[in-house]
């Protein structure tokens, strides 16, 4: 599994997730609906045994910059 930081079509938001996908670029496909003007950007990806316990341990690093409670989006610089 793979975690990745993605950057939205929004200025100063980035995603923080991890995908089952052995791409990570497909991914950002994944996201690209006709909700969103553009496709998100790939701004890091690494492969990692614990994607769970990685993933977890980043959001509660980042959580004073968190948007939404429930959603997986951040105020911060990629």
């Amino acid at each position: 599994m793979i975690v990745n930081v993605l950057t939205p079509p929004m200025p100063g938001v980035v995603k923080i997730g991890r995908t089952d996908n052995q791409d990570a670029n497909n991914r950002i496909g994944q996201h690209y609906t006709t909700g969103v003007p553009v496709p998100f950007t790939l701004e890091y990806a690494c492969k990692v045994k614990n994607p769970d316990e990685v993933e977890r341990a980043l959001h509660i690093a980042f959580a004073p910059q968190r948007i939404n409670p429930k959603r997986e989006f951040f105020q911060i610089d990629p």
